[in-house]
């Protein structure tokens, strides 16, 4: 599982950047919902897992970020990169 951390204000600006009109509406209190759901869920999950602080890891943008990423899930899968 590949679980992507991030605050409201983060997903704001990314659902802003990404401009789609049926994302314009999401409330905000919404989103914090959502959010701390996610959280609640994920601290008991039991399978191998990654978490990635999608507030400082731009890996839409930043290959080097991306590369990180990857390396991690590569280590996990097969062991490399440790």
């Amino acid at each position: 599982m590949i679980y992507i951390r991030s605050t409201v204000p983060n997903l704001i600006n990314q659902i802003s950047k990404r401009g789609r009109e049926c994302e314009q509406t999401i409330r905000i209190d919404y989103l914090k919902g959502l959010n701390d759901r996610y959280e609640n869920w994920i601290k008991d999950y039991k399978g191998n897992l990654i978490i990635v602080d999608g507030d400082t890891q731009k890996f839409e943008s930043d290959p080097e970020a991306f590369r990180r990423i990857t390396d991690r899930i590569d280590a996990m899968l097969y062991g490399l990169f440790k």
